[in-house]
């Protein structure tokens, strides 16, 4: 159960994250990731891996407010130089510290895989 606010003018109840990451991917253009805790992070990382994967195109930006999501970048960037991801999923995402900054970022997006996936 969460909490909802006064005042909304509807409310999409799911049953669990991954129902709600789908709905989420369902009704959304793009995808603005606020600061925020682990439910935060389950969801851009779950967006970001599905961009990867070519099971959307959407573009995603991270908030990045008082480099809030510095260490979260960074992790990236070891990722990438640890050689487990390549470095042009980087892309796939926009870091922002501005609002301004986030739609100048969805002005530039363009989704492109790095390499193909194989099923």
């Amino acid at each position: 159960m969460g909490l909802a606010l006064d005042g909304l003018t509807e409310t999409i109840e799911t049953t669990n994250m991954d129902e709600r990451k789908e709905e989420m991917l369902r009704q959304s253009d793009a995808f603005i990731v606020l600061p925020g805790g682990f439910g935060t992070y389950e969801e851009f990382t779950t967006m970001l891996s599905w961009s990867q994967i070519n099971i959307h195109q959407k573009p995603i930006a991270l908030f990045n407010i008082n480099g809030y999501y510095d260490d979260l970048v960074a992790m990236l960037q070891k990722t990438i130089d640890a050689g487990f991801a390549p470095a042009e999923n980087l892309s796939l995402f926009i870091n922002a510290t501005s609002i301004e900054g986030i739609f100048d970022g969805f002005d530039h997006f363009h989704h492109e895989l790095p390499y193909k996936y194989v099923n």
